[in-house]
């Protein structure tokens, strides 16, 4: 579901207005997320293949980027959206800043196996996800610090676990997105990966760069050229 009316703004501002992407994505046989693949492959034209770009939003996604202009993308699983619900519920935090609550925590092995035994994780990329079909993840025997620690490690070995499936392992797995900023998930995503980076280094803004996404999308869009690719479309939607 998306938010907000573009004709109402349209109409208030005198602007042409760009909107409903995830829905103009679906009916070109894809899945209405990600929708930033294509922008990843434009920020990093010049970047040695392959790399990987990771969004850890809500929901976390990422973009792979082989030789050739080989693209794959898709949802890889819970992002910060669970981390961020335990923090306000169980700690009276908005989120847990500087990973404070993590940091203090153990992971529960059995649980995150439990989560990553759903279906959804075992299924090839491209494919999109929901915040909430992760509400299977439960976490609620642990304690509060434990259980930031184990939803950390769901997020982490979901992200390894899909890139496992892509047909070579990346030299760098970029990240971007508010998670990039936890310490315990950067933590152990470098535990499976060469080398994990914040597009900060690249003097790009892990804060921005998802708005910056729409807007260059949009330009496109207004330019008549494609905003998605047939390589983010899951193949039983792309045989229909």
């Amino acid at each position: 579901m998306q938010i907000g009316n573009p004709w109402q703004l349209s109409e208030s501002t005198g602007l042409p207005v760009v909107s409903d992407f995830r829905r103009a994505d679906i009916a070109a046989g894809g899945e209405g997320a990600p929708l930033a693949s294509m922008f990843h492959r434009a920020i990093f034209a010049a970047e040695a293949r392959p790399i990987a770009v990771l969004n850890l939003g809500g929901v976390a996604n990422v973009t792979w980027l082989g030789e050739g202009d080989a693209l794959i993308s898709g949802d890889t699983g819970p992002g910060c959206g669970l981390l961020d619900e335990w923090a306000q519920e169980m700690a009276g935090l908005p989120h847990d800043q500087d990973g404070k609550l993590a940091l203090r925590g153990s992971v529960d092995d059995s649980i995150v196996a439990a989560a990553l035994a759903a279906p959804f994780f075992s299924r090839p990329l491209p494919k999109a996800a929901d915040r909430y079909d992760f509400d299977h993840v439960d976490v609620s025997v642990l304690s509060v610090e434990d259980g930031a620690a184990t939803l950390c490690a769901v997020t982490a070995r979901a992200v390894a676990q899909a890139i496992d499936r892509l047909p070579a392992q990346p030299h760098t797995l970029w990240v971007t997105g508010g998670g990039v900023h936890h310490p315990v998930i950067m933590q152990m995503l470098g535990e499976n990966f060469e080398a994990v980076r914040s597009v900060d280094e690249r003097d790009l803004s892990s804060e921005t760069l998802e708005a910056e996404c729409f807007a260059w999308l949009a330009v496109r869009r207004l330019r008549c050229l494609p905003i998605s690719a047939p390589e983010t479309y899951a193949e039983t939607l792309v045989a229909i």
